[in-house]
């Protein structure tokens, strides 16, 4: 059974003559692990009813004695259940540094991804294929059994009617269920050599048409690049597919899909250079965005930078909109004043009309701020009109 990570030690120099100032699980080194398997293959029964201690035990999965099964963590990729931590180790024991980005990837491509084929796409759910398939490809546990189950990152299913239920996850795998049109894995130091071999290999026996790895750097081998591969399936062989010209040395390298009918890339965050990201580890370094050019609207786009597009023209629709109540208010004001400018010149006009009165009017000046503080209900000085005739004048337009 899996041994759980005991106390570590702080090495300086591995058996290889590798430096490190990281701790080393001695528990976990390839030849403590080798010493596990022989046991396990030597105790398959009680190794058996060990793994059915687990709470995440599933009778259907091929559990393989190559790999650690505990109650919260494996080493198993291809595993899996929510809130199972992978944990991945070196042939030394020392468990590889924590790198945040792929998760950050995923869950970006996935929602990139879903905003281009909708809910087509599956993030990180095991899937399964026939046994036949496997033991043709010789995918098989340590204990020789057919290893036919897998956990993509991501992959993008013909068409949503495709889609399995989540009470269809008991049958068992057959020849006729739907094949992924793309299969996205994002490179790790441990599952690279997989994810290029064995998964590579199995992907092209199903007929997935497209195959993308992401290297972030230094995981396929050491000084690999930051790239993004692509295979296409033709002629029943996967062919890796070279990038679009480049239109300046800056560019990052961009394919044609054809799932997703146009181009695709992976965009350097622009923050990647600044100074202080560079003082960070890279494990800890913002991520790249994934893109698809958009033909219609001529730009590149993504989940991220769509919310920023959307955010910014919420931004400036709340700013038209409150320009125009501005206006409408500046707007009221003006005819509030030249309706209380009209009001005075009647009221003007009218307490000298007909009345041969010698008495003083009253002049504009002296009524307008009456008007304007207690509208037309104030009483006026001698001789002024009756106020109710010059709300009626007011109103009907007749003096």
């Amino acid at each position: 059974m899996a041994t759980v990570i005991g106390e570590r030690e702080r090495i300086q120099a591995t058996p290889n003559g590798r430096v490190r100032d990281q701790y080393a699980d001695p528990t976990m080194t390839r030849a403590a692990r080798e010493k596990r398997i022989a046991w396990r293959l030597d105790h398959l029964d009680e190794w058996q009813r060990d793994l059915e201690d687990l709470a995440h035990y599933d009778p259907r999965y091929a559990y393989d004695v190559a790999h650690e099964y505990d109650h919260d963590w494996t080493t198993n990729p291809d595993y899996g259940p929510r809130a199972i931590d992978l944990l991945e180790f070196d042939e030394d024991g020392v468990q590889y540094r924590e790198d945040t980005r792929p998760q950050a990837i995923e869950l970006h491509m996935r929602d990139t991804v879903q905003d281009r084929f909708g809910h087509r796409v599956v993030y990180q759910n095991r899937c399964g294929f026939v046994e036949e398939i496997a033991e043709n490809l010789g995918l098989r546990t340590r204990q020789g059994r057919p290893s036919n189950t897998i956990k993509p990152d991501l992959i993008v299913m013909p068409s949503e009617e495709e889609l399995l239920d989540d009470h269809d996850l008991d049958r068992r795998p057959r020849p006729d269920n739907p094949v992924p049109e793309l299969v996205l894995e994002i490179l790790s130091e441990s599952t690279a050599a997989r994810d290029l071999g064995d998964k590579r290999r199995l992907y092209e026996a199903l007929g997935v048409h497209e195959y993308l790895v992401y290297d972030l750097g230094d995981k396929r081998r050491p000084g690999s690049p930051l790239e993004l591969p692509l295979y296409r399936l033709e002629g029943g062989i996967y062919r890796q597919m070279a990038p679009e010209p480049k239109r300046s040395a800056s560019d990052p390298d961009r394919h044609w899909s054809d799932v997703f009918g146009t181009y695709i890339r992976f965009l350097p965050d622009v923050r990647e250079n600044a100074e202080e990201f560079r003082k960070l580890p890279e494990g800890y370094r913002p991520p790249p965005r994934f893109q698809w050019w958009d033909t219609a609207e001529s730009r590149w786009r993504d989940h991220e930078t769509d919310a920023e597009i959307e955010r910014d023209r919420v931004v400036q629709e709340n700013d038209r909109l409150a320009q125009e109540r501005d206006q409408a208010v500046q707007e009221r004001n003006r005819l509030a004043q030249e309706r209380t400018g009209m009001a005075i010149d009647l009221l003007l006009r009218a307490s000298g009309v007909g009345t041969g009165d010698s008495t003083p009017k009253p002049n504009r000046g002296s009524l307008v701020p009456g008007w304007s503080a207690d509208g037309c209900g104030r009483p006026h000085p001698a001789g002024a009109v009756n106020t109710r005739r010059v709300a009626v004048a007011v109103t009907t337009g007749q003096t």
